[in-house]
């Protein structure tokens, strides 16, 4: 156990400052007593005590020296409860066809770090098993969502339509939400008015105007673009089906080498979709072997984006556009909220209880944390429709931080930590 203050110092133009690891807080210091504690902190010089500031802030809580002696989730106590009885979410798999090869899908890669695209479609009895065994395993739950993804979810959809039914009697004496993530290119009047009937969440992909999807977003058969089939429909169901249109979101995925704001200006002026929540992402390298870098465009566009969320936030102005791959401002300041000292057991906040927010059940019957996972992956596998749970297999995904106990222990960045084990999956164990 260390007997050094546990902070981080840093300065900048503004001034000095000392961000207090128990207490989650940062404070302005004067400079010659932020001198004096760097000079504590890095070997036994401890003349920083003497400072009137040091006294000043210990009565009140600060610069304590208390770390966590076991990196270990609180939360594995719970596990085999809340998947016994509580889980909230089950996404299937309903297919793995795909009538679009967009470039930067992780299906369309070279299927060396996770499955490509195939003709697998889940068969009516597993998806009948899957929800049985939800139904077993959400008893103490009020209310429950089932989500369909695939491939293209759509090109299941008499599956879905089965499941829903079936879900429906089985599953009577619950709230059911229903979910699905489709590319809109196969949409039509029946599917429309059964996903309307059955009140599901819609989200739709959508990259920015025809110039910027057509890019990416692509019919496998002939690579043309998808744009003018996706805007189409999306037109067809604002005119026929308006008050269920206004629930439907839009996803857009963001290139690392472009300037975006084509995207954003499109979004906040197209008159079909300028009321339309839109999550904006960022394209991931995670699961491809190749790797995406960001230009000085994309630099740019991003920290202007960043500006214009801080003066809306401080204008407390309303943006439908939700950029998902940096801080809000909102966040940044939750991040901040004072806190109890650390308890002697820590683990960082990255690892959910694998399963009992989104059970995502694959083609086969094998279980993931979500949908982010590797099909490959022995690591992320955590049971499947035969055999149920592998408990053992969730605590080591629950406890990643084990992996690296001694630097933890000791991390200053311990509670903005984020790290999901499928972040660090080499498919057939977890990497320190």
């Amino acid at each position: 156990m260390s007997d050094k203050p546990f902070i981080y110092t840093f300065s900048n133009a503004v001034g000095c400052f000392l961000y207090d690891v128990n207490l989650n807080q940062v404070v302005k210091i004067e400079k010659d007593f932020y001198d004096a504690l760097n000079d504590g902190l890095n070997d036994i010089d401890e003349r920083y005590k003497l400072f009137e500031e040091y006294k000043q802030l210990t009565e009140i809580g600060f610069l304590s020296t208390n770390r966590p002696s076991i990196i270990e989730n609180t939360l594995t106590d719970f596990a085999e409860t809340y998947l016994n009885s509580r889980l909230k979410s089950l996404i299937l798999q309903v297919t793995q066809r795909c009538n679009l090869r967009c470039s930067y899908c992780y299906f369309s890669g070279d299927g060396k770090l996770t499955r490509q695209h195939t003709n697998k479609d889940m068969t009516w009895d597993l998806a009948k098993s899957a929800i049985d065994f939800f139904a077993a395993h959400s008893a103490q739950s009020d209310e429950v969502t089932i989500s369909f993804y695939g491939g293209e979810p759509l090109l299941a959809f008499s599956l879905i339509k089965k499941s829903v039914v079936y879900a429906e009697e089985l599953l009577f004496d619950k709230r059911i939400k229903y979910s699905i993530t489709t590319n809109g290119t196969v949409i039509n009047d029946e599917i429309v008015s059964f996903l309307e009937k059955h009140n599901f969440y819609i989200l739709l992909s959508m990259d920015g105007p025809a110039n910027v999807h057509n890019m990416f977003r692509r019919y496998a058969v002939d690579g043309t673009g998808s744009f003018e089939k996706v805007y189409s429909n999306l037109q067809f169901i604002k005119e026929k089906y308006p008050e269920f249109y206004k629930g439907i979101e839009i996803n857009a995925v963001v290139s690392r080498d472009k300037d975006y704001f084509d995207s954003i200006s499109f979004f906040e002026n197209d008159q079909l979709l300028n009321k339309s929540r839109v999550h904006m992402n960022r394209v991931s390298d995670a699961l491809r072997t190749d790797r995406y870098s960001e230009t000085i465009q994309y630099r740019c566009a991003r920290k202007t984006q960043l500006l214009r969320d801080l003066l809306d936030n401080i204008q407390q102005h309303n943006n439908n556009i939700e950029m998902r791959f940096d801080t809000s401002p909102d966040q940044l300041r939750a991040k901040f909220n004072k806190t109890e000292v650390l308890d002697k057991r820590f683990h960082h906040n990255g690892p959910c209880i694998p399963g009992y927010e989104n059970l995502f059940i694959d083609v086969s019957g094998k279980f993931y944390p979500c949908v982010n996972a590797s099909e490959y992956s022995e690591s992320a596998c955590i049971g499947n429709l035969e055999e149920g749970f592998c408990f053992d297999k969730i605590k080591a995904f629950m406890n990643i931080g084990k992996l690296s106990e001694r630097e933890c222990k000791n991390c200053v960045c311990m509670r903005f930590c984020n790290i999901c084990p499928l972040s660090i999956d080499n498919n057939d164990e977890f990497s320190a």
